[in-house]
């Protein structure tokens, strides 16, 4: 079965990659696709209708905000699929230095806890890019299309199974058990290539933000790819020690400077399973 991906409707500007990524339905199966069934996963820690919205900081001047949330789930070619959402944006100051406006999209599996489609919208500075992604998971293929790049753009290549994109990753993280000093690797797929990802628990801190003080899991992770965040150095990240594993603090660098990014809101979701 091949997987057409989702009309991605608000980003009027990727509209034209759908056609594009419907190639992929006539994409010959791989041959030494192994044997597929959907999994499992127990997910206690976010679901639809969770927000939660960020404060982002140069140094002692808050530049932007970021909001991200999750909607559905919504049947997609079959399957269940929650619609996560990362906005990102630049206050009105900041945007006649450096104006940014990203946008996210990822649908994930909400029983297998993978990526089904992604697709990204990128605005920082001069810089633009429009992506999208499709994952059939039974073939094993993928689709990655970058608009005005047709040279960048790969169709039907092999992925591994339960592969997720650079957003759906923050999410299953989430679902995941930590202790300290563990590592937690899984597949992602970046830039229409496939990297491993892992996640290190390098401790338990307890971190302010302006929406309160939270006891935290430190998590370091590392990706050979391209990030959410147009980053340099290394990133790190605070979330919650309780079931949910909520991100309220990350911390990066930039071509520019020191960014963090703090919880100012957060509205709890309707986990499934």
């Amino acid at each position: 079965m091949t997987i057409h991906p989702p009309r991605f409707r608000r980003v009027k500007s990727v509209a034209g990659l759908l056609a594009v990524l419907a190639l992929q339905a006539f994409v010959p199966l791989r041959a030494d696709a192994p044997a597929f069934a959907w999994r499992r996963e127990t997910n206690r820690a976010f679901g639809a209708g969770e927000k939660i919205s960020y404060r982002i900081r140069y140094g002692m001047m808050t530049g932007g905000s970021v909001l991200m949330e999750v909607g559905g789930p919504q049947r997609l070619a079959g399957r269940l699929a929650y619609r996560i959402v990362s906005r990102a944006s630049t206050n009105k100051m900041l945007d006649r230095v450096f104006k940014v406006r990203d946008l996210n999209e990822s649908w994930m599996d909400a029983e297998s806890l993978c990526s089904l489609g992604f697709v990204q919208s990128v605005r920082e500075g001069g810089y633009y890019k429009e992506t999208a992604t499709a994952f059939d998971h039974p073939s094993g293929i993928f689709s990655y299309v970058f608009k005005d790049h047709p040279f960048d753009s790969r169709l039907g290549q092999p992925f591994p199974p339960f592969t997720q994109d650079i957003l759906s990753s923050l999410y299953y993280a989430r679902t995941r058990e930590w202790t300290v000093g563990s590592e937690i690797i899984f597949d992602v797929n970046s830039g229409g290539r496939n990297w491993p990802l892992k996640l290190t628990v390098q401790g338990v801190e307890t971190v302010q933000t302006p929406a309160g003080k939270f006891e935290c899991w430190r998590v370091e992770p590392t990706l050979a790819g391209e990030g959410l965040f147009k980053s340099k150095g290394r990133l790190v990240v605070w979330f919650t020690r309780d079931e949910r594993k909520v991100p309220v603090l990350l911390q990066s660098e930039v071509a520019v400077g020191a960014f963090q990014a703090d919880m100012t809101e957060y509205v709890p979701g309707n986990p499934q399973g």
